[in-house]
């Protein structure tokens, strides 16, 4: 990146910080955060910056935050920039309940400033999605789930961490709501539950519908949040045999519900799919083809 490149990402990221400063009050919020170190030589406020900054910058890593730890933009957090294996260390240190306050914060703040409209069909969507933050072969923690890698030197353990997240799709950006951890020996169906149960208190009304992968396609998902008055879409692929079968064969049943010109598709929107025992009311069913 040449200096005046540079230069315009340092203005960019300025305006962005006075914006967050001017929403949530965003030197409040790093102040608020705390960890459990009983005499700390480098504050909990300069890490959590240094991770806000690089997250704002889209800066690809720790380690490549810590090569800019000379540059004249960090004397404002009036200690050095620490290194990346302190803002990792120090960063897993910090209790999240500051930090699931403040994205509740601003969920308040950009629905009052009507930042989060719906999408096109008037819906606000709930998206839930697993990811996988690092795997090793070397080193794990309490916390690692495992499992075993063929590799050409034969089945290997690798460790890995994973959680759930839960995205609102509003019209013109999502917003991250919650992440759950997925604990060792649990499926990611069971992680997400618990991530919902803690959405569904805190933003009960932010979202119309969850949507989510095929692997969401779960009657322990769909028949929680029947019960709680959301609907559910998920996609529909080969993990479930029987029910795409039935789908198929529906389809191929009747005539198309809708059909466009460009592109040349059929659409179907099928009520009453009632295949799917475990779940306790009736589905709909939606497919299409190229025609």
């Amino acid at each position: 990146m040449g200096q005046t490149q540079a230069a315009g990402a340092v203005a960019i990221l300025r305006r962005l910080l006075a914006y967050a400063e001017k929403l949530v009050g965003l030197t409040r919020f790093l102040q608020s955060l705390t960890d459990p170190r009983p005499r700390p030589r480098i504050s909990t406020q300069v890490v959590a910056s240094g991770a806000v900054y690089m997250f704002l910058s889209r800066v690809g890593s720790l380690n490549a935050l810590e090569q800019t730890r000379a540059s004249r933009f960090w004397r404002r957090l009036g200690q050095p920039l620490p290194s990346a294996d302190s803002l990792g260390r120090i960063v897993a240190l910090i209790d999240p309940t500051a930090v699931r306050d403040e994205l509740a914060l601003l969920y308040s703040r950009l629905k009052a400033n009507k930042a989060l409209p719906p999408t096109g069909f008037g819906l606000m969507a709930l998206a839930l999605d697993g990811h996988e933050s690092h795997a090793s072969y070397q080193r794990h923690c309490d916390g690692c789930s495992a499992r075993t890698v063929r590799t050409q030197a034969g089945e290997r353990t690798q460790y890995y961490h994973r959680q759930v997240t839960a995205l609102l799709l509003a019209r013109d950006f999502p917003l991250l709501l919650d992440v759950e951890p997925q604990k060792p020996g649990e499926d990611e169906i069971t992680t997400a539950l618990r991530l919902l149960e803690r959405v569904l208190q805190r933003f009960p009304r932010a979202f119309d519908v969850v949507v989510g992968d095929g692997l969401y396609t779960d009657p322990r998902l769909y028949n929680y949040l029947i019960e709680r008055g959301k609907d559910v879409l998920t996609v529909l692929k080969a993990n479930h045999p029987s029910l795409l079968e039935d789908a198929k064969a529906l389809f191929a049943s009747q005539s198309p519900t809708l059909r466009l010109s460009e592109p040349k598709q059929d659409l179907w929107d099928l009520s009453g799919f009632t295949t799917w025992p475990s779940v306790s009311r009736p589905v709909q069913a939606l497919g299409s083809c190229n025609s």
